[in-house]
């Protein structure tokens, strides 16, 4: 089928001025919404880190014999094609609070000083212990983008009860 648009006038420029107003005025309140959302966004960042904050400390009192977590998180430079998306990779329990943060990846089971991810946890904590330190992973890797914005890209984080350590990351 096709249309004959000869007999009709091409419209030049803009309507009315009644239209032109009614799509500022729209403009506007997306332009307050947006600021609303983002405000919000703000108030709910800063409670998910007062909240998290709470949870790291409650979980060390309740898992004494754990003394820091690390983890990297970051966005790939390359996936193959595939679209680079922020991550956060896995978490290492450490029950050694003298160990040294770049050696989190190196493990001394024998020592117990960390442990591979949760796996390595069943060989050197209580299945009571495991469990609770399974649900702080899951918190965390539940909540990668609020995770993002309070540790940020590129990151080594160490939590440690007496506090949070931010290293720059370069996963070249």
């Amino acid at each position: 089928m096709r249309f004959n648009i000869e007999d009709q006038p091409i419209p030049q420029g803009v309507s009315s001025p009644e239209a032109v107003a009614k799509f500022h005025a729209s403009t506007e309140q997306i332009d307050t919404l947006r600021k609303e959302l983002e405000e919000k966004r703000r108030i709910l960042l800063n409670q998910f880190k007062e909240d998290f904050s709470k949870i790291t400390n409650v979980f060390f009192e309740a898992v004494p014999r754990i003394k820091s977590l690390t983890w990297t998180q970051y966005t790939p430079y390359f996936m193959d094609g595939d679209p680079c998306e922020f991550g956060i990779n896995d978490i290492y329990f450490a029950t050694d609070e003298n160990e040294d943060v770049e050696s989190y990846r190196d493990f001394n089971h024998a020592n117990g000083h960390f442990s591979d991810g949760l796996y390595g946890l069943k060989k050197l904590m209580t299945p009571q212990e495991v469990n609770l330190c399974e649900k702080m992973s899951s918190i965390i890797h539940g909540n990668e983008e609020l995770m993002e914005s309070i540790f940020g890209d590129h990151a080594l984080i160490v939590l440690r009860a007496s506090g949070v350590e931010v290293q720059e990351y370069d996963h070249d």
